[in-house]
Order: C-alpha cells, then structure tokens, then sequence
C-alpha cells in the first residue's frame, strides 16, 4: 500500500505541472491571438480609412 502511495503522489504532481504548463500556453496563444488581431484590424483602417467606424 505505502509504495502505491508514493508512486501516485509524484505522477500527480507531473500532472499538475503539465496542466500548468498547459495553461501558460493557452494564455500564451490567446495574447499572440489578440496582438495578430490588433495589427490586422490597423492594417485594415489603414487601408480603409473612411470605415473605421464600421470595425
């Protein structure tokens, strides 16, 4: 029984770390996502500068 408990506890903190690690990334993407966004839609008001009002 003790070595199944110490054999699950470092298993479930490499799981904790992974969803960590997971979520870092996911964030990661989301700001990457947003800045992209950011520069199409200022290279579109730069191309269409009368339909800012539209976007």
């Amino acid at each position: 029984m003790k070595k199944n408990e110490t054999d699950a506890k470092p298993y479930q903190k490499n799981k904790e770390i992974k969803f960590i690690l997971s979520h870092r990334y996911m964030v990661l993407c989301k700001l990457v996502l947003n800045l992209s966004f950011a520069l199409v839609m200022d290279q579109l008001r730069a191309i269409f500068p009368d339909q800012t009002n539209r976007i």
